[in-house]
């Protein structure tokens, strides 16, 4: 009788520390799917500075100037993101003392009217490779102008006429899609 009640205890402890070591492995596996999930969600969240509004007032991707890639002097302006027409964003990058890169985008028309805009008013006119699109660049008037076709957004940059063109092929370069 008594070898008995102690056979029973003996096994009563094997099974409650089955119970306990099953328990804490669920704990564990549960703790670790949290953590991946977890550091999934932060590298996969969307870090853009386009506003979402401006995002969904339009058809396409926006692309935006990623500030890690910039040239030294030159920021991004975060506050500059503007729908000035359907279909349209506006932002702007500063450099040197205020001078201003206005960037707008838009849906991409036909490669033949892309071929009229280059030709007819920027025909002097060097190309740079993006990881976008190939941009064109070239001057209208006292203004240094770029034309970026993308698949889907014709993105059009002006400033100033003066301004450094390896920094300007950098600020380019820097495109990135939201």
């Amino acid at each position: 009788m008594v070898e008995a009640t102690i056979n029973e205890s003996a096994s009563g402890d094997r099974g409650n520390k089955k119970n306990r070591l099953l328990v804490a492995a669920l704990l564990i596996i549960f703790i670790i799917i949290g953590c991946i999930l977890s550091v999934v969600y932060l590298l996969h969240k969307n870090s853009s500075p386009v506003p979402k509004n401006i995002r969904q007032n339009v058809s396409f991707p926006i692309y935006y100037t990623d500030q890690k890639k910039l040239p030294s002097g030159f920021t991004l302006n975060p506050n500059s993101f503007k729908n000035p027409q359907k279909d349209g964003v506006l932002f702007t990058v500063i450099y040197d003392g205020g001078k201003k890169l206005v960037f707008t985008e838009q849906t991409k028309p036909s490669n033949d009217e892309l071929g009229y805009f280059n030709s007819k008013y920027i025909p002097i006119h060097r190309q740079i490779l993006t990881s976008v699109g190939t941009a064109t660049i070239g001057a209208i008037n006292q203004e240094t102008v770029v034309s970026l076709p993308t698949d889907n957004n014709w993105i059009i940059m002006t400033g100033p006429s003066k301004i450094d063109q390896a920094s300007l092929d950098t600020v380019l370069k820097s495109l990135t899609k939201s």
